[in-house]
């Protein structure tokens, strides 16, 4: 009898710390809805034809959710992501909402709201905070990316915003594509 006992009190336990378990879960990683796509955003880049290492750029953005780009992924799911500001290399048919995110990052900001950045910046082995952008009230932005060595062999370099944290937007999904000059560093 001590036998059966055991093995009932066994399977209840684990029946218990399943169902923990998997509620433990979900509450640490609520199912996010995706607001509509934004519609206005846009992005101005300070250089686009002959960039090379050293150059300075600045990447300015307007019309950005402040609240929306629910993040997917801790430690901001559920909570605004805001945007990756990237310089990379990207495929031809660039559109991570689609599937097709085809990219290099080479060097990448993230811009969002301060209530968000503030979540990061309390886990400074995540983040260096010194990448981080903060949105201004009205969802514009402004950050500078210097651009450092690169192969200039290549064509398919550009400057792209996308939403963070796993979040989708097919309206913040911006690329500017660049040409790189002609001096060849490795």
């Amino acid at each position: 009898m001590p036998r059966r006992h055991t093995a009932s009190v066994r399977r209840a336990t684990r029946i218990v710390l399943g169902t923990m378990l998997a509620f433990g879960l979900t509450a640490c990683f609520p199912e996010v809805t995706p607001a509509p796509p934004t519609s206005g955003a846009a992005i101005t880049v300070s250089k686009t034809e002959n960039v090379e290492a050293g150059d300075v750029i600045t990447i300015s953005g307007t019309g950005f959710t402040t609240t929306g780009n629910l993040g997917t992924r801790p430690p901001l799911a559920g909570q605004p992501a805001g945007v990756y500001v990237v310089f990379g290399r990207f495929a031809e048919n660039w559109k991570p909402s689609a599937g097709a995110g085809g990219r290099t990052v080479i060097v990448q900001k993230w811009a969002l709201n301060a209530s968000s950045r503030d979540i990061l910046v309390g886990f400074p082995w995540l983040q260096d905070p010194a990448q981080f952008v903060t949105y201004n009230a009205d969802g514009s932005w402004s950050t500078t990316i210097t651009v450092p060595s690169i192969d200039t062999s290549q064509t398919d370099f550009g400057f792209a915003v996308y939403p963070g944290s796993g979040a989708s937007n097919t309206g913040e999904e911006l690329l500017q594509r660049v040409t790189v000059g002609t001096v060849a560093v490795a």
